[in-house]
């Protein structure tokens, strides 16, 4: 019996100190990212995102995590920024200002005029330094007929390890999601409230995508999860 307690605690020490290398040799790390995709009971959606963000090195803030970048259809969807605030290293509390939303062409859209109706939201953080947390908060809103379903095709590791990644998906319950995991063993939690059937998935300890060369296309070996309305 020691002799498998002991097993187990190495166990859990090895798991422990793998995580914290991941953070020390890491430029950032999401603390928390949150992902909810809402099929309102009129048809309408909503894509509500929310992280916190640790910068780590300064790297992060001068060069990886200095802006955010939101894109969205005016002519059908709404976006609202609830919060872009820092948290600098001192404690001190930082709101980005008026003139840090800046709505800009998509990157990918300049030569592809089918795609110039679309923006794209730069939310520039102001703050930032090594130590300071970036907290995010934002929802798209689509009117009901624009998109012939609720769905989605997540890929859940980002460049920076995240400590606990929560996707909820509401539905109506006289609505059926289909979905599938890829890469992952977490089962969701899945109970009625009100009247939406909610599914809930929690990850923890995501790695960061790796930047080496010769990787697999498409992140195919990351966690992902596929998600559609279904009526049968």
């Amino acid at each position: 019996i020691m002799k498998k307690i002991l097993i187990s605690l190495l166990f859990i020490l090895f798991l422990f100190s793998g995580v914290m290398a991941q953070e020390e040799n890491a430029d950032a790390i999401f603390l928390k990212q949150r992902k909810e995709f809402v099929l309102n009971s009129d048809g309408s959606m909503d894509y509500r995102y929310s992280h916190q963000l640790k910068l780590i090195t300064y790297i992060a803030s001068d060069r990886l995590y200095g802006e955010s970048f939101i894109i969205y259809n005016p002519s059908f969807q709404q976006l609202t920024v609830n919060k872009s605030e820092t948290t600098m290293a001192s404690g001190r509390k930082v709101n980005s200002p008026a003139n840090a939303f800046n709505e800009v062409l998509p990157q990918f859209a300049p030569n592809a005029p089918a795609f110039n109706h679309l923006r794209e939201m730069v939310v520039t953080h102001t703050g930032i330094e090594p130590g300071a947390t970036i907290e995010l908060n934002y929802n798209i809103h689509t009117k009901a007929g624009s998109l012939p379903a609720l769905m989605a095709n997540e890929v859940l590791s980002t460049a920076s390890p995240v400590k606990e990644l929560e996707i909820v998906i509401k539905v109506p319950v006289s609505q059926k999601l289909a979905w599938q995991l890829f890469n992952s063993k977490v089962i969701p939690v899945i109970k009625v409230e009100g009247d939406y059937t909610v599914y809930n998935f929690t990850f923890r300890g995501l790695k960061p995508i790796t930047h080496e060369l010769f990787q697999p296309r498409d992140n195919r070996l990351q966690p992902r999860l596929v998600f559609t309305r279904s009526e049968e």
